[in-house]
């Protein structure tokens, strides 16, 4: 491994800015590219790629109507990962058994990574808050697990790491698990003279110290500010990586697993450009009129003398220029009378010129469609509109697909945590706990596999359209049960009661008449046919009799209760049958 006292030769290439990685300028680019439909940046060179002839006026004016419509897109798609940390599988155990005496209360993983973690609160609210966007822009930043520096007093045993992500514009030198250099977005204060100024801040990271170099003049002097030895043996930073790319020689290239969407994402930016264009010439009225009177002032030229010997001629205040009199919405119209020789005066006199909007509904329901497109690339197609030329379309989920796609990436936020939590061990425990033990204090962080993603009215118009096509009985409580979790999903009492029910329905998704076809034919018993009818009445009085004890029984003592209900409304109505047949009055 190099050491990390780099000559003052190479410090200085790197913090010149003369020096970058190999792999710097193909990172970067995939960065901005995604960064454009995250952070809803102007699209410079993409739309002037599509209109290289346009005037720079035409081209200033379209990007200031220019609005970054596929933010909102790329902002919907992280708020449906952020779902990942509500599956109820998603879950970090520690083994409190496992903290020895000498770690003071307080002091310890759980307690500083759940509750105590910088700025956030916990670890998780990290990754969720600050990781996951970073990830689903920029594969190729780096995390670097640093102890928080307060002051440059010694660090006690206690110490602060906290995750920082570096992106891949920062990133001036990286090898894996051996060096990184990258450029902070901190700030320092340096003086020439009684001058202040803002200087650079760059971070050098080994697998034994780490160091801060803060600009000392206007000359990109740099002076040494920090240095930790933290001493774990590895570099406690890595790539957040996403999907492989390509390899440079030792380097790894990493793609976003969003990066399927930017090819539509694009074109949609592209044709919203035209779109706009496109509305302001096909969409605003454009009136037209026959000119009338001259204007008093200027006699119909438009510009009058300005006042002096050597004065130029100005525009004229009372028409704007036009060189007609100017009318108030009050005011007539007033017209020459044609001369000889000349047509006559169009009645009326003024009007509105007819345009074509067909155009712009084709280019709409275009935008539209790429969008669609770019969200049915990662399988998340439910989160747009239907394309107007699709709205008779049912809009179809690969399930397996979209849990495939989130699990991945699921799998790579854990794979992520496990790391800084590694290192959050290694930087507090170190000096006090043996090598061996320090292995017991990290959790367990199972990657989810279930993952409730689809909104209550997707599963509502499945639930419909299966029952409507007769589907499989089995199927549809199924998709019964995930509508349940989703639409009760902050109460409780009646999911539960709901769900019960489900469970306990002997003929759960069969509509009222198959019900009574299985009847009249002999295929289920009366008792059977009560229950399915009665089933939310009789779990209502089962609680009643039995109270919150009922959803603890075990399922055949439940069903076993409900059959009772079920022999004695038959017993009450047979009764009741016979009454009325010897009284037929």
């Amino acid at each position: 491994m190099p050491k990390l006292e780099f000559t003052q030769k190479e410090l200085s290439r790197y913090f010149s800015g003369s020096y970058k990685h190999k792999s710097y300028v193909e990172t970067v680019k995939m960065a901005n590219d995604m960064r454009i439909h995250a952070e809803g940046i102007y699209p410079k060179e993409m739309i002037e790629e599509r209109r290289p002839s346009e005037s720079l006026a035409v081209k200033n004016y379209r990007e200031k109507i220019w609005k970054p419509i596929t933010k909102e897109i790329f902002s919907k798609v992280i708020t449906e990962l952020n779902k990942i940390r509500r599956s109820s599988d998603w879950a970090i155990k520690y083994d409190d058994g496992k903290v020895p005496n000498k770690i003071a209360d307080g002091e310890s993983m759980k307690d500083y990574c759940e509750s105590k973690y910088p700025f956030f609160g916990s670890v998780t609210n990290w990754v969720f808050k600050v990781l996951l966007s970073a990830y689903c822009k920029d594969a190729n930043s780096i995390i670097a697990v640093m102890p928080k520096i307060d002051s440059l007093l010694p660090l006690n045993e206690y110490c602060n790491p906290f995750s920082h992500v570096v992106l891949s514009e920062n990133v001036i030198d990286f090898v894996h698990n051996d060096y990184l250099v990258f450029k902070s977005t901190d700030k320092v204060i340096y003086r020439n003279g009684d001058i202040e100024s803002f200087g650079d801040v760059y971070f050098i990271i080994t697998t034994e110290k780490i160091q801060k170099w803060d600009q000392a003049d206007g000359t990109k002097k740099f002076n040494l500010s920090y240095e930790f030895e933290h001493n774990i043996g590895i570099l406690p930073a890595f790539r957040v990586e996403g999907l492989y790319k390509k390899a440079m020689d030792d380097t790894f290239i990493f793609e976003s697993r969003l990066s399927s969407m930017i090819p539509r994402l694009d074109e949609a930016l592209r044709e919203y450009g035209d779109l706009q264009a496109e509305v302001v010439q096909h969409i605003f009225s454009q009136k037209w009129e026959i000119i009338g009177d001259d204007c008093g002032r200027c006699k119909g030229k438009g510009k009058v003398k300005g006042v002096g010997f050597n004065a130029s001629e100005t525009v004229c205040s009372e028409c704007e220029g036009s060189g007609m009199k100017s009318r108030g919405p009050y005011s007539s119209m007033q017209l020459r009378a044609p001369m000889a020789g000349e047509s006559n005066l169009p009645i009326p006199p003024a009007g509105y010129i007819q345009k074509d909007v067909e155009i712009v509904k084709i280019q709409d329901e275009r935008i539209d469609k790429h969008i669609f497109k770019a969200l049915s690339a990662i399988n998340m197609e439910y989160l747009a509109e239907t394309p107007l030329n699709e709205s008779g379309k049912a809009k179809e989920v690969d399930k397996d697909s979209l849990n495939n796609f989130v699990h991945s990436i699921a799998e790579d936020l854990v794979s992520t945590m496990d790391k800084i939590y590694y290192f959050i061990c290694e930087y507090r425990y170190k000096e006090v706990v043996q090598d061996n033990l320090r292995k017991e204090f990290l959790p367990y962080i199972s990657v989810p596999e279930k993952f409730d993603l689809l909104s209550s009215t997707y599963l509502e118009d499945q639930l419909e359209k299966l029952k409507k096509g007769q589907g499989n009985p089995f199927i549809i409580t199924q998709v019964e049960k995930d509508y349940v979790n989703k639409k009760f999903e902050g109460d409780n009492l009646t999911k539960r009661k709901v769900l019960l029910g489900i469970e306990l329905d002997p003929l759960t998704g069969l509509s009222d008449d198959d019900k009574m076809t299985r009847l009249s034919n002999k295929g289920i018993t009366l008792e059977t046919y009560v229950i399915s009818c009665n089933i939310q009445e009789y779990i209502a009085r089962a609680v009643d009799d039995k109270g919150d004890s009922f959803y603890a029984m075990i399922t055949k003592d439940q069903k076993g209760l409900l059959s009772e209900y079920a022999k004695e409304q038959i017993d009450s109505n047979s009764t009741a049958a016979i009454i009325l047949d010897n009284n037929p009055t």
